[in-house]
C-alpha cells in the first residue's frame, strides 16, 4: 500500500486556501482538491502490510504538544523559474519538532527521510506555467491566511485513480 504521513487542516482554514485556488488562474495546472488539503510530514511508497504495523507501533509512541500552524506566503518548487508545484508556506516550530520525530522513527525501521520545507500543496503544474500565474504567486508571496492548530497527524493510505488521489487515514495519532 502507498503511504504517507501528515498533519490535516481544519476546515475553517481549508475554506480559505479554497477560496485562495479559486483565485489562482487556472490553465496547466491541477489543483488539489479541499478534502484532500495536508500537509505532508514523510511520503513512504509502497509498504508492506507487516511493515505497516510495525511503523503504526513505533508512531504511538511519539509524544509531541499540540501546536500551532501560521499559513502565510505562497510560492513554487522547484523555483519560481521553473514552476511544478505552488504552494502555501507553513511556519510552526511544532511541525518542524513533530517532523523531526517522525524522522527518528523513519530511520530507526529503515525508511529513507528527506529535509523538510512545511507547505501545503495547492496545485501541480502540467503544462509550462503562464505568465498569469507567475504574476500571481509574486503578488501573493506574502499572503496570510490565518493560524490554526494542529491535534493530531495521520498516517494515511494514497489510492491513484484516473480522476486522481484518494486518501484515507489509516491511524491516528493525537498530541498531547
Amino acid at each position: 500500500m502507498r503511504l504517507f504521513i501528515a498533519v490535516e487542516i481544519p476546515d475553517d482554514a481549508r475554506d480559505k486556501i479554497a477560496k485562495l485556488q479559486g483565485d489562482i488562474p487556472r490553465e496547466g495546472l491541477k489543483f488539489v482538491e479541499k478534502e484532500n488539503l495536508h500537509m505532508t510530514l514523510a511520503f513512504l511508497g509502497e509498504v508492506e502490510e507487516g511493515k505497516k504495523d510495525e511503523l503504526v507501533r513505533a508512531l504511538e509512541r511519539i509524544k509531541s504538544e499540540k501546536f500551532n500552524m501560521k499559513l502565510v506566503g505562497m510560492g513554487a518548487f522547484p523555483s519560481e523559474s521553473y514552476i511544478r508545484v505552488v504552494w502555501v508556506g507553513i511556519e510552526s516550530e511544532g511541525l518542524k519538532k513533530l517532523h523531526a520525530l517522525v524522522n527518528e522513527v523513519l530511520r530507526a525501521l529503515h525508511f529513507k527521510t528527506e529535509s523538510y520545507s512545511p507547505h501545503l500543496t495547492l496545485a501541480r503544474v502540467k503544462e509550462k506555467p503562464s505568465a498569469e500565474l507567475r504574476a500571481f504567486i509574486a503578488r501573493n508571496e506574502g499572503v496570510s491566511l490565518g493560524e490554526c492548530e494542529a491535534r493530531e497527524f495521520f498516517l494515511k493510505r494514497s489510492t491513484l485513480t484516473p480522476k486522481g488521489p484518494v486518501y484515507e487515514n489509516v491511524s491516528a495519532f493525537a498530541l498531547i
